[in-house]
């Protein structure tokens, strides 16, 4: 019995050990990604899929170096102009949280949320919108899914 027991304890382990090797494999096969984020405004799914090819010209920064290369007004100015081209209306959203994300090495981007605040604003605006903002004052487009 104790020998059933520990071959099956074995088994365990090299299927474990499998698994775990299958699962770094499977990153290894996209190597450039570092970010991804969807979300649905107006019945429609949007993504982004960011990779190191997307923020390879950004400039780098490092928080301790003092402030980024795109100060935080400049990325939500930059935002709300974008957002006139995906949203109808964009004036009935108003940001609502911005935040900054390191996803490569000292390479940083601002998600930067827009979201209905009016009480006229229609259902379907419910859930906002979002813009990625690179460090040098690109945004990523976002990928609209069918």
């Amino acid at each position: 019995m104790k020998l059933k027991t520990f071959m099956f304890f074995i088994f365990l382990l090299i299927q474990f050990a499998s698994a775990s090797a299958q699962e770094s494999e499977s990153k290894e096969n996209d190597p450039t990604f570092l970010f991804g984020a969807s979300f649905i405004f107006k019945g429609k799914n949007y993504s982004y899929h960011l990779t190191t090819d997307d923020v390879k010209d950004s400039p780098s920064w490092n928080p301790s170096d003092g402030e980024p290369p795109l100060s935080l007004s400049s990325a939500i100015s930059i935002a709300q102009r974008n957002l006139e081209r995906f949203v109808e209306n964009s004036n009935l959203l108003i940001n609502k949280s911005i935040q900054i994300f390191e996803i490569d090495t000292k390479k940083w981007i601002y998600t930067i949320d827009f979201s209905c605040q009016r009480l006229k604003c229609p259902d379907d605006y419910i859930g906002g919108f979002m813009i990625l903002v690179k460090m040098d004052g690109t945004i990523v487009e976002p990928t609209l899914e069918k």
